[in-house]
């Protein structure tokens, strides 16, 4: 809902996901530093974050039709039913925050800049969660930005322009392929009826035999 974005008078085009992530920050006392953990259940992904020593911000996906009880529930049962999702031996999450949540969807600007306003991370794209790249297409867009704008003076229109059509095309291209993915990993682990529960129920032994996925996802934690 970028204002920066309206003003400018770029569309884009959004699709919802029927989903809502709810966030919060958690202490677990059984975790190894520095390191993130994502869980993968028919209800929806749990991701955790690390923070500090032990606390830990989650993002728990969760339909629409879902995400009210898990908001309105005390804390142990939210604490409960938490760590069944989580689904590995971290300790017992301790609830060290609120409880809220926003919905998912995905979103591309048609373009990522106007005259010299110029669009990055959010609003730019938005992504699922699932497969905690938001942050990262961000700080990509950044990196690209003042790739293509170092050589050029800012004073030089027409070389100004050039340049930021150039960050435009490199970043959408990039943006692009990972919401590919993302969408590709979102029908594989998310909720479905059909037709690949029972691929969902193999994990990552699924994602570990398609190439594709893997080769994307090792890239993606290497960038």
């Amino acid at each position: 809902r970028s204002n920066i974005r309206q003003m400018a008078g770029i569309a884009a085009e959004e699709k919802g996901y029927h989903q809502k992530g709810l966030v919060c920050y958690i202490q677990l006392d059984n975790s190894e530093r520095h390191t993130a953990y994502q869980a993968f259940n028919p209800t929806g992904p749990v991701g955790l974050l690390p923070v500090a020593d032990g606390l830990f911000s989650i993002v728990w996906t969760l339909d629409d039709d879902e995400v009210d009880r898990w908001l309105g529930c005390d804390e142990r049962t939210f604490e409960r039913g938490l760590k069944v999702h989580i689904n590995r031996d971290l300790g017992v999450p301790k609830l060290a925050s609120q409880r809220v949540a926003f919905p998912l969807r995905q979103l591309q600007a048609a373009q990522y800049h106007q005259g010299r306003v110029v669009l990055l991370g959010d609003a730019a794209h938005v992504v699922h969660p699932l497969a905690g790249q938001g942050v990262n297409l961000g700080l990509a867009d950044a990196m690209v930005l003042v790739d293509c704008l170092q050589t050029v003076s800012l004073k030089d229109e027409v070389s100004l322009l050039r340049q930021l059509k150039k960050y435009q095309r490199r970043r959408r291209a990039a943006v692009s392929e990972n919401m590919l993915m993302i969408n590709a990993l979102h029908q594989l682990f998310g909720k479905q009826h059909a037709p690949l529960p029972w691929l969902r129920s193999l994990g990552m032994n699924a994602v570990n035999r398609m190439d594709f996925l893997k080769s994307w996802l090792m890239k993606q934690a290497g960038s």
